[in-house]
């Protein structure tokens, strides 16, 4: 058996007369002077846990020439002893059953070795290699009283545990009416969704066996077979699985089998269902943002869902992610809107959910509707339509002329510039404001020219009867 510990490989350093390994720090090795060329070592550390080594190389005069990068190791050490060894009575066989260890000495276990006991005295040896909790030790005679006992070692150099305490004493009995002895595991396939299909050798036992019983791991899922190769359904698809038989007589259940090679079920090629919708959550006031909530869909055969997509109605706003909760964006205050999910696979996008609850936001107000600039003497009246009031009520208007950004404010519908130079084009556009804030500004107005003595609109018609009628901005008249 080689040192605990483990084989450290280099690419030699020219010129290097001797190493040292330091662990978290500290020299706790140094290799013979002479070592130039060396490449390996087999070090025992005499530590067990995880530590981070570095390797310096030196030459003839002492001085450090290189240091290497620090390497994690895990020093291996014997595992636990394997506990609660359990034995029953057979027809020149004894049933066995024990609890692996928790702590495996840092690599997995190999093998468990079991011995039988006469009066104290060793007689035979078996092994059963990993993963196994059970095994039925045969070759005993019938009419003698057996103890056993345990130990296994793990993959690194061997290394074995202690053995355990003896199990209690049993007597194998010729004739006897027993449970089976465990099937042989074969090979486990999964070509189809949802099932596998299961190999193993059964046991010639007495009574004849009536049938066997194989259970999946993860999920404890269980199929009654009349033989091999037996066939386990309900499974999860993407899921992995190894299984175990067992066999059936008149006197009950034998041990389980070994496990089985991992299986994976394939997937449908099928589309996700539907989400479960949960609660709408409305922002901040002035934010325009709901966050929804939902749960992923039941599993329906098909792959898991890569991306989920909440949609506004009314407005069709959307947000895209990989899960709960999304946040849609950009929607207007008054308006109430509810919400439905839909889940997306690489096969499609499913159902949408049920909608949600309502949610009413409260932000600034729309962009009014822009109506007709109006000049006048060195002024403009524009009217406007009142846009959404963003849940809160308008508590003024703006208008704003382009050139020269002149302003004028009040409640409603029209707004009159004032100040303006006679002669020069202007556009107008409106903005309103609530208690949540300003809102945009509507599309920009015709364009509109104030004049001195009138406006441009002012029309004088002339009758046969020697009336005059004037329309358009009557103050030309004033």
């Amino acid at each position: 058996m080689l040192p605990r510990g483990a084989v450290i490989t280099w690419t030699a350093s020219a010129g290097a007369t001797s190493y040292t390994i330091s662990r978290d720090g500290t020299v706790v090795y140094t290799h013979p002077n002479g070592a130039a060329g060396a490449t390996t070592i087999t070090y025992n550390d005499g530590q067990g846990g995880t530590f981070s080594y570095t390797m310096a190389a030196y030459n003839a005069g002492g001085v450090t020439q290189s240091t290497s990068n620090p390497v994690v190791w895990t020093t291996i050490t014997a595992p636990a002893t394997p506990t609660n060894l359990v034995a029953s009575a057979g027809n020149t066989t004894a049933p066995l059953t024990w609890t692996p260890p928790t702590q495996t000495g840092g690599s997995p276990i190999r093998q468990y070795q079991i011995v039988s006991y006469i009066g104290g005295v060793a007689q035979a040896s078996q092994q059963v290699n990993a993963p196994a909790s059970s095994y039925t030790f045969t070759g005993l005679t019938n009419g003698q009283v057996y103890t056993f006992r345990i130990a296994c070692d793990n993959e690194v150099y061997f290394y074995q545990s202690n053995f355990s305490a003896d199990s209690n004493a049993v007597t194998p009995t010729s004739g006897a009416a027993t449970v089976p002895v465990a099937p042989t595991i074969g090979t486990a396939s999964a070509p189809v969704a949802g099932q596998a299909t299961v190999t193993f050798t059964p046991i010639p036992s007495t009574p004849t066996t009536l049938d066997f019983r194989i259970t999946s791991t993860p999920g404890n899922i269980q199929a009654t077979v009349a033989g091999s190769p037996g066939v386990i359904t309900g499974l999860v698809n993407g899921t992995s699985y190894t299984f175990k038989v067992e066999a059936r007589n008149s006197q009950g259940y034998s041990l389980p089998s070994a496990a089985s090679n991992a299986v994976t079920p394939p997937y449908q090629a099928i589309a996700p269902g539907a989400p479960t919708i949960g609660t709408a959550t409305g922002g901040a006031p002035g934010t325009g943002t709901t966050s929804v909530s939902f749960t992923a869909p039941a599993y329906n055969g098909g792959p898991p869902p890569t991306s989920y997509t909440v949609t506004s109605s009314p407005g069709g706003l959307t947000a895209t992610g990989a899960g709960s909760p999304l946040v849609v964006t950009g929607l207007s205050g008054g308006t109430p809107y509810t919400f439905t999910v839909t889940a997306t696979n690489a096969n499609g996008t499913g159902p949408a959910s049920a909608a949600s609850n309502l949610v009413t936001l409260v932000t600034a107000p729309a962009a009014p509707i822009i109506g007709t600039a109006t000049p006048g003497n060195a002024s403009i009246s524009t009217t406007f339509i009142p846009p959404n009031n963003g849940g809160s009520p308008i508590t003024s208007y703006t208008a704003t002329a382009t050139p020269g950004g002149l302003t004028a404010t009040g409640p409603a519908s029209p707004l009159n510039i004032t100040g303006l130079t006679n002669g020069t084009p202007y556009t107008v556009k409106i903005k309103a404001t609530n208690a949540i804030g300003t809102g945009p500004e509507s599309a920009a107005s015709n364009s509109a020219t104030p004049a001195a003595g009138g406006g441009t609109n002012m029309r004088v018609t002339a009758t046969a009867d020697d009336r005059v009628t004037v329309s358009g901005d009557q103050r030309v008249l004033a």
